[in-house]
């Protein structure tokens, strides 16, 4: 079965200045672990489905996301601060909507075929 997570992906000003930061750091001092993903914030841990089972999950992202489509603040996310550890560099965020968004998603998409529940991430 495939392994599946949900990520959220920066667009916009954030996406573009995101990518500047990983451009720089990789001239700067070489590539690292974080050159091999795109840049996200992890909304689910791995969880593993049948292949058949993604169009579902989609659908229902898109379809809560839709429904969340206009309640999305301005700002959508707070950036609270930026950390460095040595295994990754990072932004701690604060979307509440966000939070609100992956448990409905999580409430909709039971499974025969999924083993464990979805693992939300803060």
């Amino acid at each position: 079965m495939p392994k599946l997570i949900v990520y959220a992906c920066p667009v916009g000003p954030l996406a573009q200045q995101i990518e500047r930061y990983l451009t720089q750091a990789k001239e700067q001092y070489g590539p690292n672990a974080a050159h091999a993903y795109m840049p996200h914030c992890t909304l689910t841990g791995f969880f593993e489905d049948e292949e058949s089972s993604i169009p579902r999950y989609t659908k229902i992202l898109g379809l809560v996301f839709n429904e969340y489509r206009d309640r999305i603040p301005i700002p959508a996310i707070q950036i609270k601060q930026l950390s460095f550890h040595a295994d990754w560099h990072g932004l701690e965020l604060e979307a509440g909507w966000l939070k609100q968004l992956i448990t409905e998603f999580a409430q909709r998409s039971s499974s025969l075929t999924r083993d464990e529940d979805l693992r939300l991430k803060d």
